[in-house]
């Protein structure tokens, strides 16, 4: 089923890039574009989801002889700071699950979840994380 997902999730892709950009109107033009803009912020919820097994799994050690860093920046093309952000978030998934759920949804950017995932180690305790997390993902869902 993963495989025929993805074909139509690629298949998608090649339509929209093959659409002409000035065919709708201001008000569609931006809905659409706020609707593939979530595509893209759940696509990313995924992607750390994704990531966070490649990492804890050593699957790029074992089939490329590199960090799970090194093989986005190497083999994907992301550039360093990119690559770290999109593990930052992978790996807070552990012990921050409702960031990368509010990624899924859809709702927070990746740009959010990887600037509150910094950040909450930097609190002094558990509990102060927590009211933090649940204020910045409820305020990431609104403003920038």
């Amino acid at each position: 089923m993963r495989e025929a997902v993805l074909d139509h999730l690629e298949q998608a892709a090649a339509l929209l890039a093959e659409s002409d950009p000035h065919e709708l109107a201001g008000p569609a033009k931006l809905e659409w574009t706020a609707r593939v803009l979530r595509v893209q912020r759940r696509l990313d919820g995924f992607l750390a989801a994704q990531l966070h097994t490649i990492d804890t799994g050593d699957v790029t050690t074992v089939e490329h002889g590199c960090t799970t860093r090194s093989w986005l920046v190497e083999h994907q093309q992301l550039s360093q700071n990119d690559a770290a952000a999109r593990l930052r978030v992978a790996r807070a998934s552990v012990a921050r699950p409702g960031i990368v759920d509010k990624l899924r949804e859809g709702a927070i950017s990746h740009d959010h979840a990887s600037l509150i995932s910094g950040f909450l180690p930097k609190l002094p305790d558990a509990g102060t994380r927590d009211v933090a997390e649940k204020e910045l993902l409820r305020a990431a869902e609104f403003t920038d």
